[in-house]
């Protein structure tokens, strides 16, 4: 852990740090003369990104119907920006809770509220599918993971935030969310942690809602008690938030606008989060998924909706009102037509592998 007396000279840290390493990094367009297919994950990269040394792009246009290629944008390392140091750093999914290594061994009453969270989520995921993203997605065969898009808009899972952009990584350094609103820290310290390992992180990869792509997005999968600080990849960088840090951020991007587009994903995810009733299917589901055998889920089902009123104060119905509108698609819709030029020019695939030197 280094600590930099404001944004600034962290930042500028990194970027020396990324000319560095393009310096003794073969270029991108350079390398991709001379790939060979391999099957694997995928990054979105640009031109003038570098990969560290000890990576090179692989072709795996192959492995899509369309066999054509696109270049996905990556750095020699992904961020996370934060206003304060969380000990342990957990997801969302897990911050509430006691240090365990599985659901099980929860108390009852923190075992129900995770349960519940999940069911949740599973519930917020299933709606996802009618909005106009994922249509669009599957007219250009791009797979997406919905439980990461949930993390996105709010929900509850297991996933962490990690941007390809330092700068965007700032603005979440520095920026906090009060009052409904995007406002500037000036007090205290932020953090940005540096997730070296790139071939280690979970990738969203071309992604048909807006958030996620306006925010270069990525992630990390972390399980039930495993510390996001601790992982031997993360590196902390600590600075002094200072109130023309975080301005020069915030107006970056135009007060958080430019990396929250209006969507209405994020309407139904706080209507669910907000809701006193969760439909049986999806508590049914988030059972079964836990542990539930089977052959007992009438008595758990039972036993669950006893302790779900006790101690969350929800209930478990059969019909919620929530869906996607008219309304809403109408809204998604017009939004996706904003960023539709990403995915006219879709062309495939490449990322990168780690190689023997």
């Amino acid at each position: 852990m280094a600590d930099y007396k404001n944004i600034f000279e962290l930042v500028k840290h990194f970027k020396d740090r990324s000319k560095n390493l393009a310096s003794r990094s073969p270029g991108i367009l350079k390398n991709l003369k001379k790939l060979k297919f391999r099957l694997g994950e995928f990054y979105w990269a640009d031109d003038s990104d570098a990969l560290s040394p000890d990576l090179e792009w692989v072709n795996c246009g192959k492995d899509f119907p369309s066999g054509k290629l696109v270049l996905m944008e990556t750095s020699a390392g992904l961020f996370r920006g934060q206003t304060d140091a969380y000990s342990p750093c957990y997801p969302r999914a897990f911050r509430d809770f006691p240090l365990v290594r599985r659901p099980r061994e929860l108390s009852e009453e923190y075992r129900v509220k995770f349960l519940a969270s999940q069911a949740k989520t599973l519930w917020y995921i299933f709606l996802l599918h009618k909005h106009p993203a994922v249509h669009r997605a599957r007219s250009l065969n791009i797979k997406m993971s919905s439980g990461v898009i949930a993390q996105h808009y709010g929900m509850s899972t297991p996933y962490l935030d990690l941007t390809q952009s330092i700068e965007i990584a700032s603005f979440f350094a520095c920026c906090e969310y009060r009052d409904n609103e995007w406002q500037p820290r000036s007090t205290g310290k932020g953090v940005i942690y540096l997730f070296s390992s790139i071939s280690d992180a979970g990738l969203i990869g071309l992604v048909t809602f807006p958030r996620p792509v306006l925010q270069k997005a990525q992630f990390v999968f972390l399980p039930f008690g495993v510390d996001f600080e601790k992982l031997p990849q993360v590196k902390k960088f600590v600075f002094n938030h200072t109130l023309e840090g975080a301005r020069h951020y915030l107006e970056l991007f135009n007060s958080g606008k430019d990396l929250f587009p209006e969507d209405p994903a994020e309407d139904i995810a706080k209507d669910i989060v907000a809701s006193g009733s969760i439909p049986k299917d999806f508590v049914v589901d988030a059972l079964l998924r836990f542990g539930c055998i089977p052959e007992n889920l009438e008595k758990t089902l039972s036993i669950f909706k006893d302790n779900l009123n006790k101690y969350c104060n929800l209930t478990v119905g059969d019909n919620v009102p929530i869906e996607f509108t008219d309304d809403h698609i109408k809204r998604a819709g017009d939004a996706l037509a904003k960023h539709a030029k990403r995915f006219d020019d879709f062309k495939g695939w490449v990322r990168p592998v780690r190689v023997s030197r």
